[in-house]
């Protein structure tokens, strides 16, 4: 039985013409796809497919085509992710104060500014929702002209709290705005997202009144499944007063080619702090070929990438992700974890739980998730 087909690298349409042949010429099967067929002296983002294992030499002769030739103008190219702005979206829970607070103290240190989100209930939109307290009401407008003015207080309120945590420090220095629209929550956070643009979502694991059982809460497992701006889910019990100028992070890897994308943003996150990156990959074999072959690539690719990257790369036994993560975490004294979450199909989401989703329900540390 053959085994299966994998992609070995992306690259800019000549690059990949060029490997293709070597590796042809070394008796190593494989093919393109994503190639604009109409020009496709111009296409960008071609995959090379090969069979899973003849991965180590094909490994073995990429690396000597980009030491003979340097490395592929797009590959190798590491475009600049900034981070400006911050949104936290707030229900007034615990949840989303811890979460602002520590919005707050990332802002501080990466100069972005900070925008505090909140998205009421809208009677005249959805009424199958209704609030108990409102049943009865007739008076659509005065209803919404009255949730519209306790969610004005509530923010103040909220904002005043944060003040005073922040009275005796330079952190009440941040730039710091708010919003409020009628509507649904994940919907409205979506949406301001796309017109704020900001460079990471910060938001609390769960809002007021949603199952402490649940692995996290509704609108947070939505704006995880329908933004691609990064998002760091901040943990209900942990509270921070600041954030250490020494950060130990772990990164979890499939071994997936949107890793280096994943890291270049994680480094726009940390890059005020002094950091060390511990780049696992938890897997029932860790001795497999295959396994150590792609670990060394990752390696040598970031190494590359960034040169005085302080990182360390492990290969970890274990059966279970999250058992594997948690071993980790004591050991090396972790204090953020990071993960690229992909987006897979509704009956697929229901009958397996994804890694963020379950890496958040168990962590006592800030997850930071991405969505390639």
């Amino acid at each position: 039985m053959e085994t299966k087909i994998i992609t070995l690298t992306t690259n800019t349409y000549s690059r990949a013409a060029l490997i293709k042949t070597k590796l042809e010429d070394d008796g190593i099967e494989c093919f393109l796809s994503n190639v604009n067929l109409v020009q496709p002296g111009i296409s960008f983002g071609v995959k090379i497919r090969i069979y899973e294992k003849d991965l180590s030499k094909a490994l073995r002769i990429v690396r000597e085509i980009e030491a003979s030739h340097g490395k592929d103008s797009l590959r190798g190219r590491k475009s600049a992710y900034t981070i400006s702005r911050i949104l936290v979206p707030v229900d007034f829970s615990n949840y989303s104060y811890n979460a602002a607070v520590f919005a707050i103290l990332l802002a501080d240190s990466l100069g972005a500014e900070v925008r505090l989100f909140h998205s009421f209930f809208n009677p005249m939109i959805d009424t199958m929702n209704f609030p108990d307290g409102y049943t009865y009401q007739t008076n659509m407008a005065e209803v919404y002209k009255e949730l519209a003015s306790v969610a004005r207080k509530n923010m103040k309120s909220f904002m005043e709290n944060l003040e005073n945590h922040f009275k005796n420090s330079k952190y009440v220095k941040i730039k710091l705005t708010k919003k409020l629209v009628a509507g649904s929550p994940a919907d409205e956070i979506i949406s301001e997202t796309e017109k704020y643009k900001p460079g990471v979502i910060v938001i609390g694991t769960r809002g007021a009144g949603e199952n402490p059982n649940e692995p996290i809460g509704n609108v947070t497992s939505s704006v995880l499944e329908n933004t691609d701006i990064p998002v760091l889910v901040i943990p209900e019990n942990k509270k921070y007063m600041e954030i250490g100028e020494k950060i130990n992070l772990l990164y979890t890897t499939e071994f997936d080619e949107s890793d280096s994308e994943s890291i270049k943003k994680l480094m726009a996150v940390i890059s005020p702090f002094s950091f060390k990156i511990t780049c696992i990959h938890v897997a029932s074999n860790v001795r497999d070929t295959l396994i150590i072959a792609r670990m060394k690539d990752l390696r040598s690719e970031l190494k590359e990438m960034y040169q005085n990257l302080h990182l360390e790369c492990e290969l970890i036994q274990e059966k279970d992700l999250i058992e594997g993560v948690k071993k980790v975490v004591h050991k090396k004294d972790i204090d953020l974890i990071a993960l690229t979450h992909h987006k897979r199909n509704l009956l697929y989401r229901i009958l397996n739980p994804g890694h963020a989703k379950k890496m958040i329900f168990h962590s006592e540390r800030p997850v930071l998730v991405f969505n390639p």
